[in-house]
């Protein structure tokens, strides 16, 4: 019997991981249809794969970009009516998807976004004897939700509004809480956050790095600027993973200046170009800040996995205020990471038994002040230069 395996995808890791479990599975399951669905701006690169591969004989049976909108987190009224909008457009989708396809094993990465949500529902609608599959996309399978809990008020305004128009998931609740996938895959079964995919079996991912062969053949198809040979002299940089935390809130412009430094002052010392992984939301004007201290900000890859760049250019050192691509790296290429919300982010210390579990492990370095900073860099740096 033919069967239908569908991955639905919001970001480039989303597709990436699904472009490996696709191929793990024709291994065995040849015969098969292996669906792509693209949910949001930002994926126009992996909807037109190159025609040929090499080395490995996949290709998806269809590549699907649905809603290319997305769902805003921010509360306004305007926001609010541009939400809705793209609530209706997404559920006329997700039904005439399932209208169209009978599919036996849905694949997702986010069970508590909204138009996620939406295609889980007409999911088990549809499909009886189907199988969900909720795949861990990063740390928030191990961070408990208090760390990015809104204030209550405008939760419960936001609530009560979604409700009222019938938005999937209108309590927000985090991920893993939202569905009843049959399987899940995940790093670290032991390090799990509780009640994450609470009643499901558990599948961990086998450590180490992903398949070379998978990964390169996806590389080809997708990233094609690599054909630049000038990509390759930044072998073993420092890799600087930025995000939107002046954007978010998190901390102000004049606080990021300030860890810009630091990241600045580490290269220095390990005489290391840095190369920077801008986050495709920060501003313009921050992106021209990195360029303004001397890094090399890999714009043109920007819609690509931080994890993928980090796998092509194996950095000697990844430095991140809270990136969950920062920990994978640590966790499957065994690579050090100088993780500094600690030192940056005051209001929260955020922990997680992961985390903890790779400073004990001297993978993750983190910091809660200067002071710690300075006694840790002179043994980080010759660990790195060693490669210890």
């Amino acid at each position: 019997m033919l069967l239908n395996y569908t991955f639905i995808c919001n970001t480039p890791y989303h597709v990436f991981i699904s472009y490996i479990l696709a191929n793990l599975l024709k291994i065995t399951e040849q015969n098969h249809k292996y669906n792509l669905v693209l949910i949001g701006s930002g994926l126009e690169r992996y909807s037109k794969p190159r025609s040929h591969s090499f080395g490995l004989n996949f290709q998806w049976n269809s590549i699907i970009h649905l809603s290319k909108e997305v769902i805003k987190a921010e509360f306004s009224a305007k926001l609010f009516l541009y939400n809705l909008n793209t609530l209706r457009i997404a559920r006329k989708q997700a039904k005439a998807y399932f209208k169209k396809n009978k599919v036996d094993y849905l694949f997702v990465f986010v069970d508590n976004d909204a138009i996620n949500s939406l295609f889980i529902q007409f999911f088990n609608k549809k499909n009886f004897n189907g199988k969900l599959i909720l795949v861990e996309e990063g740390t928030s399978a191990y961070i408990n939700p208090e760390y990015f809990s809104q204030k209550k008020w405008k939760k419960s305004i936001k609530s009560v509004l979604k409700k009222l128009f019938r938005f999937p998931n209108p309590e927000d609740n985090p991920v893993g809480e939202n569905s009843q996938p049959d399987y899940c895959i995940v790093s670290k079964i032991d390090s799990l956050k509780d009640n994450f995919a609470r009643g499901a079996q558990y599948i961990e991912w086998p450590s180490g790095l992903f398949p070379r062969d998978i990964t390169l053949n996806f590389i080809y198809e997708y990233i094609h600027e690599l054909d630049s040979e000038e990509d390759l002299l930044y072998q073993k940089p420092l890799l600087f993973i930025t995000q939107p935390l002046s954007e978010d809130g998190v901390i102000s412009i004049t606080q990021e200046i300030e860890y810009v430094k630091i990241v600045k002052k580490i290269a220095e010392i390990e005489g290391k170009p840095v190369l920077v992984k801008p986050h495709p939301r920060e501003k313009k004007e921050k992106i021209k800040l990195y360029r303004n201290f001397g890094f090399t900000v890999l714009d043109k890859f920007k819609d690509v996995p931080a994890e993928l760049l980090l796998m092509i250019y194996e950095p000697n050192l990844v430095v991140s205020v809270f990136s969950s691509a920062a920990i994978n790296y640590a966790l499957r290429n065994n690579g050090k990471v100088l993780w500094l919300e600690r030192m940056i982010v005051k209001k929260k210390k955020l922990e997680f038994a992961l985390l903890e579990k790779l400073i004990a492990e001297k993978r993750v370095y983190a910091p809660n002040n200067m002071q710690e900073m300075q006694r840790i860099l002179p043994f980080l740096l010759s660990c790195v230069l060693v490669h210890c």
